[in-house]
């Protein structure tokens, strides 16, 4: 866990939502409120060290496009 952040960035600066509605909690502080700024970027924080390790589905939601389903490991 040498970082704690995660970010995401979408091509072209468009607005997107990350959604864990694949089965997994949502390993993010609270005020990540996992919506996209106009600039097309997000950067959530990893809760704490006792989220469990493993990988975590999610989708990402952009306008007018079907969710793409992804996933991130924490270690």
């Amino acid at each position: 866990r040498q970082e704690e952040h995660v970010s995401w960035k979408i091509e072209g600066n468009l607005p997107f939502k990350i959604r864990f509605d694949q089965g997994s909690k949502n390993p993010f502080e609270s005020e990540c409120k996992t919506e996209s700024g106009k600039d097309g970027e997000l950067r959530c924080r990893v809760k704490s060290k006792n989220v469990q390790r493993g990988e975590y589905k999610y989708s990402v939601h952009v306008f007018s496009c079907i969710p793409a389903v992804s996933k991130i490991r924490i270690y």
